[in-house]
């Protein structure tokens, strides 16, 4: 079978209510047709890795209140969504690295003949994301989680800022606090840090890492067991300040019920509260995805069908 081209492209997608939940009825893009599949804190979106489905995957999307896009539309969505563009922080760049993990997922469960048929096309969207975030946002959003944590957090010289989990997430916001005292926690080895960090816990030093903090920065994504590790370590070891950027407010769970703590909507209710001299290069990005998906589009469909045998 020959990979999906921009011209046979569908995406799904729908953004997720301010409390997390959502009316995606499972993790396919429909019933009938496997691909990729992306769940984050504010969106889901699906791209089917079968083609000639399309009036199934519209009566699908329909049902279910979903943002159907085809062809270069589809493509420059994409494109907008992994450059950061629809996110609430424009330009972050966390979404790249939820991509890269959500693809590798899906290629662990995916038949072997479906992921062939995507896999093209999402090595050109990287690519292309690449080339546009270096083009056009340069210096914008790789460290914007970090510089609205610190502001929110009021840290200074004499906090000791404990990050929970050693993901992308952290790993875009360490810089902005390069200058205070940090430690790094994660759930499992090895714990990737710069040689600057001065605490690096050991998985079983959950314990000693909250006796040390006095702010903690949860980057990780909900998990039951770290929860309730983190749950009970904050009821132990109080802090001057928590954020958990795995948590939305109005979610109904045990951390907006037992923790005064600040969430993602904090962080975008500051975004937003900011003058930002951000739109020109936002806009131009804007404008290079429709161009690339524009140009993929024409190339897609004047490059020759492959027929695998």
């Amino acid at each position: 079978m020959s990979p999906v081209a921009i011209n046979e492209l569908l995406v799904l997608h729908q953004n997720k209510r301010a409390d997390g939940s959502s009316n995606w009825l499972s993790d396919c893009p429909s019933p009938d047709a496997p691909g990729f599949f992306l769940d984050t804190c504010i969106r889901q979106l699906a791209v089917p890795a079968t083609t000639g489905l399309q009036p199934s995957i519209e009566a699908y999307a329909a049902g279910n209140s979903l943002e159907l896009y085809s062809g270069q539309n589809a493509y420059r969505f994409l494109l907008e969504v992994a450059c950061g563009l629809h996110s609430a922080v424009p330009a972050e760049t966390n979404i790249i690295g939820q991509i890269k993990s959500a693809w590798t997922g899906c290629l662990a469960t995916m038949r072997r003949e479906d992921a062939a048929r995507l896999q093209p096309l999402m090595h050109t969207l990287l690519d292309d994301t690449q080339s546009i975030r270096r083009e056009h946002l340069q210096g914008l959003g790789g460290s914007s989680y970090g510089s609205l944590a610190r502001k929110l957090l009021n840290v200074d010289s004499r906090s000791r800022v404990l990050f929970v989990g050693s993901g992308e997430l952290t790993q875009s916001m360490l810089p902005f606090f390069r200058n205070v005292n940090t430690g790094l926690w994660n759930y499992r080895l090895p714990v990737d840090a710069p040689e600057w960090v001065e605490h690096v816990f050991k998985p079983d030093d959950s314990e000693a890492a909250a006796d040390w903090a006095n702010v903690v920065i949860l980057t990780t994504p909900p998990d039951a067991t770290n929860d309730e590790r983190w749950q009970r370590l904050l009821s132990e070891y109080p802090m001057d300040s928590v954020l958990h950027l795995g948590l939305r407010r109005q979610q109904n769970c045990r951390w907006n019920r037992r923790f005064d703590i600040l969430s993602l909507d904090d962080v975008f209710e500051l975004r937003q509260s900011q003058s930002n001299i951000r739109d020109i290069q936002l806009e131009k990005a804007r404008q290079a995805c429709t161009t690339v998906a524009a140009e993929r589009a024409l190339h897609s469909a004047s490059a020759p069908t492959l027929v695998h045998g």
